[in-house]
């Protein structure tokens, strides 16, 4: 299934980004005469990846939704603290590990 999903964002582009102050949502559009779905109406979200910023005490944790088969939303959001108005550099992990094998 996530190889799926990443052959998606390579044919992904952000239709708009909004800013919330303690994260963001972004609109993903994905050239669906491109790729696969990963199955019709299939709708669900990944909710397992955090993040190290400089700027944030407490990180920050990412949802990426899927509709239809297809990638459409990412929401990024701190944990109660302002958004860093530039980032620099992050680390990415799974929340829990081992990660859902059904997943990968």
């Amino acid at each position: 299934m996530l190889q799926l999903l990443r052959s998606q964002l390579d044919r992904c582009t952000v239709a708009k980004r909004t800013w919330t102050g303690v994260g963001f949502w972004t609109d993903l559009l994905v050239d669906r005469s491109a790729v696969e779905p990963i199955e019709r109406r299939t709708r669900f979200h990944l909710g397992d990846v955090v993040a190290e910023i400089p700027g944030l005490q407490r990180g920050a944790g990412f949802v990426l939704f899927v509709e239809d088969g297809y990638l459409q939303d990412l929401e990024g959001y701190s944990f109660g603290e302002p958004w860093p108005e530039h980032v620099p550099s992050f680390a990415l992990r799974y929340w829990r590990e081992p990660r859902l094998e059904l997943l990968d």
